[in-house]
């Protein structure tokens, strides 16, 4: 009835809202005040789109209501699809990041459309905070573009955990005041619409009665007395709706009604195909008189809903007039209705509440998988334990969503359950659902329990399975079995070959630009990373560096991926690429490395960094750290820090301690299985006795660990152990035994490309690889290794020369050893002529360009003389800090040439990671060109930090310094790293102050970062700059203006 009387007064608000700044609108009254109805009038008379969401119980996850909002746009905003904002409900995230995510993913949505829209929520007031819908909403508000708006209907004030969800400062507020009825609008109600002459004795009447209620004048139309009624409770209302609206109804109609009561919503599709036509009619009619039955809006299909006070009412009755069967034989055919017409979610709520568990297990059969697919895991949780435990645990599909949904929330439940689904599977010979669940077992025990089990008939079992039904399986259930059963066949069995082609399929059925093409691919690279193909793997992965900082992708996925992405880079030998990124990662993942199964994994990477450094003793504190609380860990990461330990006591000649370590890792990976691990412990073992002198022993774990896997392919980090037995016999004289492992060694590195092995010390390199260039067995790369891991050159006798580490960027620095000799020690012309050397091919000099340069203006022989005295002030000056055998090995003066031997220069590092990186961009490797960059700015950052010495700069290499930070900038820009971009532009900015596009990126990056003042600071400073190089005032205008020219 309200619908045809014009709020006037209320409109007027809401068009003054539509027309200023504010962006929510609170409509918040009792039941029964016109909220609805006065927000349906505004969507008549606005021409902005209203896309409307109605809120109930059954929205109490923020996954459900913002498929509720997706709907309600796609139904409102023509060409607006929903189908890529889907993506984060297919993510498994725990709710708060799900709100993140959604509410980003739709900003960015709608601020890409750019077209205004009005986003309602009725019944907001049904939504609770603890469920994190409100969180959802306060988020939509936050991270949607200016020009979309929201309308809140509640009969409550918004507020969270007792505060107000939104300032009042923020939002115009349309209250009791405004929606009730005035006088005038009882009069034009009374006289106009229900045809009842009302003369002002009645209207007074009537407003005091009700205070301009809408439902109460309703309700006391028909009433011969007047008495007050202002929003009574329900039952003292029945006798208005008896009398008003349900005397028209027969008692099988009223019977009806009272069942209908039980349902949220009722669309009309099922109400005609299974209630009494009159019935379906008589609730139309109250539609169209607006009394009590409203049609929800953005729904597409025709759905009802009852006011709350006339459904509550029903409800009631129906507990009267329907006996507990009758009430769960609705409820169970409301539900078939829903399976079968695509509303799963609410099919299974309605077969909860009739305790319907046949039914429930039947639907889950089918809708189990779409659902999970979807990511409803905390819906099918909600359901699971509504269902008694023993049915749960005597149901196959009941017990395989049991434990699928816990998974990561509670993984203690998982395994059991799953274990249970499967024994149920095969008993009913439902080998699809054997197969899934058998999957799912694998995954949790590779990711989460580490419990391998050596001899898995698991794995044996799932691959039969699969390969039979494989041909009639949907693509999405082959992907997720095939990477299951990869990394089943790399872990369990160590048969990396069968793994590969497993990953291979999995990689090639997932289609380019779907969230989980980063897991087929992740997957592949853990089988490659295994057999020692570590840059084959990194090079697969690079690319996916932009997306594993996108918001599309859960955090598990970014965390995953970030973690091992630090982990091959350790296994390829990049130190100090791995020390840099897993200090980043540890300052971007700090409460989730601590909660993290994955977190522990660091530690564990640290400790063979702390091995590389010859850190022994801190290994052992770090191993006890950790251990400290051995319960929490799984038998996979106790095993390896316990073989670390082994190392540590070892190299520290503590043999007792070595023995102790070794047997616990040996037997906790025993019982832990999984070959390729068993084989690692083994090796390892081996490495640790040949160490302690002990060759038969060693030689022995070395056979067995060949054995353990069984004829498959030896794993690349095998041969660590053949490296530590070759010292041994170099240490006891054995040359020909250390010769032969020697070539295996550093054949299987080169044949792999690889430069690094878990466990490899530097006290077995040094001799090893000594003997290697002594001996001519790939003496080059032996080289090269040394160069890399041990800071040294091997001369061609076999001798090992440690670098002097020369620094001239951020000031003059010379590094040997523990020993170093500082800027301030030499006199400005040695720190010249070092400066000079640095950048010089071959770091080395003409003495007669080196005079030319000093002393330009002075006779050769004098400043010959000059020269020589200032050289032999050096070496004796350095003969006291290095001695003498370093300085001559350091610093040659031969054929009138000055030469630097056997150094390490800063700059000659800033440039190498330069190239490396530009060269990894140019390809479209964006995560390993953020390593190497990373390194660069290692090098680099101190010395542009403080007033860089240019005299160590070439043109050349200021270029390419310049390309690098470039690269670099718009890499972290498409990763969504804009505190990190920000930073890389102030750098280049140091070494090119006048650059148009560098100011543009700054500014842009400012602006994102929601940091006005600052933007608007960058321009006036960029102002200064132009105006410091001699720029006129309408030049520089020019240049901002076309800086802030998008394109």
């Amino acid at each position: 009835m309200s619908q045809l009387i014009r709020r006037r007064e209320a409109l007027s608000h809401c068009d003054l809202f539509e027309r200023s700044d504010y962006r929510i609108l609170l409509v918040q009254a009792q039941a029964g005040q016109g909220k609805t109805v006065l927000a349906t009038q505004f969507d008549e008379a606005s021409r902005t789109p209203f896309a409307w969401t109605t809120c109930s119980s059954a929205t109490n996850s923020p996954r459900l209501l913002f498929e509720k909002v997706l709907h309600g746009l796609s139904t409102t905003l023509s060409g607006f699809s929903s189908d890529a904002l889907s993506e984060a409900l297919q993510q498994q995230l725990v709710n708060p990041e799900f709100v993140g995510i959604a509410s980003a993913s739709l900003g960015g949505a709608l601020e890409k459309s750019a077209r205004p829209v009005i986003l309602v929520f009725d019944d907001v007031h049904l939504l609770k905070s603890g469920d994190h819908t409100l969180d959802l909403l306060k988020a939509l508000v936050e991270t949607t573009p200016s020009f979309v708006k929201f309308i809140f209907i509640s009969r409550y004030p918004l507020a969270m955990d007792g505060k107000p969800l939104f300032p009042s400062s923020e939002l115009m507020q349309i209250d009791k005041s405004l929606l009730a009825f005035s006088r005038e609008e009882i009069a034009l109600l009374y006289n106009d619409v229900l045809g009842e002459p009302a003369g002002t004795k009645k209207i007074r009447q009537l407003y005091e009665a009700t205070e301009g209620w809408i439902s109460g004048l309703k309700l006391l139309h028909t009433s011969g007395t007047i008495r007050r009624l202002v929003h009574a409770d329900t039952a003292s209302l029945g006798f208005y709706f008896d009398e008003l609206l349900l005397p028209s109804l027969t008692p099988a109609e009223y019977r009806e009604m009272a069942r209908l009561a039980l349902l949220e919503e009722l669309p009309e599709a099922l109400l005609r195909s299974n209630v009494d036509p009159a019935v379906v009619a008589w609730i139309n009619e109250l539609v169209d008189k607006n009394c009590f039955v409203r049609v929800l809006k953005g729904e597409g299909a025709k759905v009802f809903r009852l006011h709350h006070i006339f459904q509550e009412y029903l409800a009631r009755q129906a507990d009267d007039l329907l006996t507990d069967q009758e009430r769960a034989e609705f409820l169970s055919r409301v539900g078939d209705w829903c399976i079968a017409n695509d509303r799963e979610k609410e099919g299974l709520l309605y077969y909860t509440q009739a305790e319907d568990w046949p039914r429930m297990a039947e639907a889950m059969r089918t809708h189990c998988l779409p659902l999970l697919a979807l990511n409803h895991h905390h819906l099918l949780m909600t359901v699971l334990d509504a269902v008694p435990d023993d049915i749960v645990k005597a149901t196959p599909w009941l017990s395989f969503a049991y434990g699928v949904t816990r998974m990561l929330l509670d993984p203690a439940r998982c395994e059991p359950a799953l274990r249970r689904a499967i024994d149920l599977f095969r008993g009913e010979d439902d080998g699809f659902g054997e197969l899934l669940a058998s999957c799912s077992l694998l995954n949790f025990q590779f990711l989460i329990s580490g419990a391998f089990e050596r001899n898995n008939q698991l794995l044996e079992r799932a691959i039969l399975l699969f390969e039979a039904l494989r041909g009639g399986l949907p693509a999405p259930i082959v992907v997720s079995c095939a990477q299951a059963i990869a990394v089943g066949m790399a872990h369990y069995r160590g048969d990396f070959e069968t793994g590969r082609e497993y990953a291979r399929i999995s990689d090639e059925l997932t289609p380019h630009g779907d969230t989980s093409k980063i897991w087929a691919t992740i997957v592949y690279t853990l089988i490659l990373a295994l057999k020692g193909d570590v840059e084959a793997a990194l090079e697969l992965l690079s690319p996916y560096f932009v997306q594993s900082n996108s918001q599309w992708l859960s955090f598990a996925t970014r965390f995953s991926t970030s973690i091992i992405e630090v982990n091959y880079l350790l296994m390829a030998g990049r130190v100090t690429e791995y020390k840099l990124l897993s200090a980043e990662l540890r300052r971007e993942w700090k409460d989730v490395l601590r909660n993290s199964y994955l977190g522990v994994f660091l530690d564990v990477w640290d400790l063979d960094v702390l091995l590389s450094e010859e850190r022994h003793e801190e290994m052992v504190t770090l191993c006890e750290r950790t251990l400290a609380d051995q319960d929490a860990l799984s038998p996979h990461i106790v095993s390896q820090l316990l073989h670390y330990e082994m190392m540590a006591h070892a190299h520290l000649g503590r043999w007792d301690a070595m023995e102790r370590s070794m047997r616990r890792a040996l037997r906790i990976r025993s019982n832990a299985g999984g070959p390729y691990f068993v084989h690692l412990t083994l090796s390892l073992s081996a490495c640790a006795l040949s160490l302690a002198g002990r060759e038969r022993p060693a030689t022995r774990l070395v056979h067995r660990s060949g054995k353990v896997l069984d004829g498959a392919l030896e794993p690349y980090q095998g041969k660590v152990a053949q490296s530590y037995l070759a010292a041994l016999y170099l240490r006891n004289g054995e040359t020909d035994k250390a010769r032969e492992l020697t070539r295996l060694m550093l054949g299987r590195m080169r044949q792999c490309g690889n430069r690094y092995f878990f466990g490899w010390s530097p006290r077995v390199m040094r001799p090893v690889l000594s003997f290697a260039v002594r001996e001519g067995i790939h003496a080059g790369f032996a080289r090269g290794l040394a160069r890399e891991r041990l800071a040294s050159d091997i001369l061609d006798d076999g001798t090992l020369v440690p670098f002097m580490h020369v620094h001239v960027l951020a000031g003059t620095k010379l590094v040997l050893g523990d020993e170093a000799i500082s800027g301030r020690s030499l006199s400005p012309a040695w720190r010249e002529i070092i400066a000079m050397l640095a950048v010089e091919p071959g770091h080395e000099l003409d003495v007669q360009d080196v005079q030319c340069r000093l002393w330009p203006d002075e006779d050769p022989a004098d400043s010959r003389s000059k020269f020589d005295t200032m050289l032999s002030r050096l070496r004796s000056r350095l003969t006291k800090v290095f001695g003498r055998d370093a300085v001559k090995r350091h610093i040659q003066l031969k054929a009138q040439r000055l030469s630097l031997l056997h150094c390490l220069f800063d700059i000659g590092k800033v440039a190498h990671y330069a190239e490396e990186g530009i060269a990894y961009a140019e390809k479209g490797g964006s995560w390993q060109a953020h390593a190497a960059f990373s390194c660069m700015e290692h090098w680099l950052g101190a010395a542009l930090a403080r007033d860089m010495d240019r005299r160590g700069l070439s043109d050349a290499l200021s270029r390419m310094l310049l390309r690098a930070l470039g690269d670099w900038l718009e890499i972290l820009i498409k990763a969504n790293m804009r505190e990190k971009a920000l930073a890389i532009a102030d750098m280049a900015l140091v070494l090119e102050p006048v650059n148009d596009t560098l100011h543009r990126q700054r500014y842009n990056l400012l602006s994102a970062l929601g940091r006005p003042s600052e933007a608007a600071l960058a321009l006036r400073k960029y102002r200064e700059i132009l105006r410091e190089h001699d720029f006129g005032a309408e030049e520089i205008d020019d240049i901002i203006d076309s800086l802030l020219h998008d394109g």
